[in-house]
């Protein structure tokens, strides 16, 4: 007689042994503390919820390689050290490896200008280089932002031929090139241009033919068709409301700054490579580990890909991912020629915490007592400021697109809070200038008032300056409302916004998002899309506004007649 087994049944059975036969995918090394690192994963270590796969890497070998969770949770499908993951930004210093090749056999230098390469973009009236682009030194806007603020989803399908269009109506840069540090997904967008343009080949072709055969990253490629079927995947998921899960989806086709399909397996082969050089030898490793400079000289911790850090005395290098629920994390300890590998397909994974904990698990030994800076408190004689100077730098002062400090004085001293944190002591070196007392690099210079006016304060810190103005609750009546509404076309975006009068406030619609605004003077205003200012022209009539969020400067909107 032969029994017949129903469909359901057969595959939960096989979900089962499949997941318990892939958890353990790669053995463990005899002094790996299994427990200690299973246990950190725990939460994610079910049939039911997505979760991620590890790597534990020295010397070029995978210590310990294990997965956690599902990478499809409709079907039977366990993460494995073999399971490929969309790894995001991650995907980036694969991008700068192809530059740098190419550099390395004089096909290209990286103080070539970028329009050299691609004559269609826009001339922004200064030097673009190459170098500008690979260390986010280049002012570009953000292409994300961009495309949020033009009405698009990133559940849309998104292709690299929309974000260069897109790119490419673009009029002006958030600074000049060069002068500050900003992180910029553009600019990697554009280096993957600039791969095709120089070799012939898509970047997908050439990276895999120079980079991923040679290196033998058999499961590795850049995702240039949206559409296309990857054996084995793992999908993205984010936690949904009241327990369980939901789909996170995304339909990039667009590589360069993204679009990177690995495994931790073959992570692990890229990571051999930086000590080995079998691809691109020293020469191309030396100038992908260089970090960025500004024309003032300062020097960035941005290299090629890879950003540079210190973890309790011991230098590293890191880079993280994030696209709708994917998480990848890449941590590297050169020193010790030891790495961990955190590839995520659930937002809610702490991959950056998990990837330290497991790190603490394996480098008790190296670390170091961490060494502190002088204080600004001991390195500089405290200026004397009077208290009626004092009381009038107090209060809360915009800086841009939800970017709030409220100044505090109290007892003879002046300090900062940020939304949320508790105070902070500032230290006075002259009568108008203040220097953080806990960051040696983040300074607060204000304007004296004069005849009743409030004061302005100048923000530096590592990532560039900030003008900031003080904020008053301000009203409107209906009437003076009224003559901000209109229709604002972008010409950059390819977008219409509308404000509008309602209920004693007004209100900016663009793209398919609506937002209250709020006034801070009768021409700046915040809002959850960006921050409003409007422009007038000899007569004050409202000609247009610019708008600026975190990655967008100054985007201008022209007035509708």
């Amino acid at each position: 007689m032969r029994v017949m087994f129903p469909l359901a049944l057969f595959l939960t059975v096989a979900s089962l042994l499949t997941f318990a036969c892939g958890a353990q995918a790669a053995e463990a090394h005899p002094a790996v503390p299994v427990k200690e690192i299973d246990a950190l994963f725990s939460e994610w270590d079910r049939p039911d919820s997505p979760g991620c796969a590890l790597a534990v890497i020295r010397d070029g070998k995978i210590l310990y390689g294990r997965g956690y969770g599902r990478a499809n949770l409709e079907y039977p499908a366990p993460i494995t050290p073999q399971t490929p993951f969309h790894i995001a930004s991650v995907s980036k210093q694969f991008t700068a490896f192809a530059i740098h090749l190419l550099a390395n056999e004089g096909k290209l230098s990286l103080e070539d200008e970028v329009r050299r390469h691609l004559p269609n973009l826009p001339d922004f009236g200064k030097p673009l280089t190459i170098r500008h682009l690979l260390h986010h030194t280049g002012g570009l806007r953000d292409q994300w932002a961009l495309l949020s603020l033009a009405g698009w989803r990133m559940e849309d399908v998104i292709t690299g031929e929309d974000v260069f269009q897109l790119i490419g109506r673009q009029r002006t840069l958030n600074f000049a090139p060069g002068t500050e540090y900003q992180y910029s997904n553009t600019g990697y967008t554009l280096l993957g241009r600039i791969v095709q343009r120089v070799s012939g080949q898509t970047l997908r072709v050439f990276a895999k033919e120079r980079i991923f055969q040679p290196l033998g990253m058999d499961s590795t490629h850049f995702h240039d068709d949206h559409g296309e079927i990857v054996p084995g995947r793992a999908y993205s998921y984010t936690p949904a409301e009241g327990g369980g899960f939901r789909k996170a989806i995304l339909h990039f086709g667009t590589v360069g700054a993204t679009g990177l399909f690995t495994t931790v397996e073959d992570m692990a082969k890229w990571d051999r490579n930086f000590y080995e050089g079998k691809v691109g030898g020293k020469a191309v490793l030396r100038a992908m580990l260089q970090k960025g400079r500004l024309v003032n000289g300062r020097e960035i911790p941005y290299a090629s890909g890879l950003q540079y850090g210190g973890y309790k005395g011991l230098p590293l290098l890191e880079h993280e991912g994030r696209d709708a629920g994917f998480r990848s994390y890449y941590l590297r300890f050169p020193r010790q020629r030891f790495s961990v590998i955190l590839l995520a397909n659930v937002s809610s994974l702490p991959t950056v915490p998990l990837a330290f904990a497991v790190a603490d698990l394996f480098l008790k030994e190296d670390f170091r007592p961490e060494t502190k800076a002088t204080p600004p408190a001991e390195a500089i004689p405290p200026a004397k400021v009077a208290p009626e100077l004092l009381d009038a730098y107090a209060g809360e002062f915009w800086f841009g697109h939800n970017f709030f400090r409220e100044f505090l004085h109290q007892e003879g001293r002046l300090y900062v809070r940020t939304p949320g944190s508790p105070p902070v002591g500032l230290i006075p070196r002259s009568d108008i200038e203040f220097v953080v007392e806990t960051s040696a690099v983040t300074s607060y210079r204000f304007a004296k008032p004069e005849k009743g006016e409030s004061p302005s304060v100048v923000r530096s810190a590592e990532e560039g300056t900030r003008t900031g103005i003080r904020n008053r609750p301000l009203r409107f009546s209906p009437q003076q409302l009224r003559a901000y509404e209109g229709r604002y076309l972008s010409e950059e975006l390819e977008v219409l916004y509308t404000i509008q009068e309602r209920d004693g406030k007004l209100r900016l619609r663009g793209g398919k998002a609506e937002a209250p605004m709020t006034p801070l003077t009768p021409n700046r205003f915040d809002t959850a899309l960006g921050a409003v200012e409007f422009l007038h022209d000899a007569r004050q009539r409202i000609t247009g506004f610019t708008l600026t969020t975190e990655a967008v400067r100054n985007l201008r909107f022209r007035k509708l007649e």
